[in-house]
């Protein structure tokens, strides 16, 4: 979770499997990151308000990243906090329901 406090809102910021998906259809594309860093990055931001903060404007969303110290790794820290999220979907560390392929 990234938390920080802006125009004394708190807010915390990270990924649930919804949240994520979502995320994607923002544009963000983990493979292309490097390729589109200005909207993969934003979209990553945007997307990571979607679980505690869904109904904050984009317009303050832009206006807080502006004002963020440290572009680069708090972009590192919200593709973790993205990539946990993307394990708990392809991980098999919650599921007991058997399967057999026939």
């Amino acid at each position: 979770m990234i938390k920080f406090k802006y125009d004394n809102v708190d807010y915390s910021l990270g990924f649930n499997r919804k949240t994520a998906l979502a995320t994607e259809k923002l544009g963000f594309v983990v493979t292309k990151l490097e390729d589109i860093p200005i909207s993969g990055t934003l979209a990553l931001f945007k997307g990571s308000f979607l679980m505690n903060h869904p109904l904050t404007a984009e317009d303050k969303i832009y206006e807080i990243f502006s004002k963020m110290s440290d572009k680069g790794e708090l972009t590192r820290a919200l593709y973790e906090e993205y990539s946990e999220c993307l394990s708990t979907l392809t991980g098999d560390d919650e599921g007991n329901l058997g399967w057999t392929k026939e």
